[in-house]
């Protein structure tokens, strides 16, 4: 969360203009949680949020920088999608 919210504060964070992207963003508020974590809440809002949530867990596996081979990228992979 506090990367994203550094890429976007420092004009980083670019989407192309989706209008779906825009939305989630603009129908969410970043508060505080007890431990002073930040998190989003869409508390006041009728709109989705989803793509918003979908960009900062996409940052965290960014940021995890986890090099091991995707499941999907080997020879053992199990028919279908892989849910972990």
């Amino acid at each position: 969360m506090k990367e994203l919210k550094r890429a976007i504060l420092g004009g980083q964070f670019h989407h192309g203009g989706n209008p779906v992207l825009r939305m989630c963003f603009a129908n969410l508020r970043a508060v505080k949680d007890d431990a002073e974590n930040e998190k989003f809440s869409k508390e006041r809002s009728t709109g989705r949020i989803d793509g918003a949530v979908a960009a900062a867990m996409a940052v965290g596996r960014v940021m995890a920088e986890e090099n091991a081979p995707s499941i999907y990228d080997t020879d053992a992979r199990p028919g279908g999608l892989l849910l972990i």
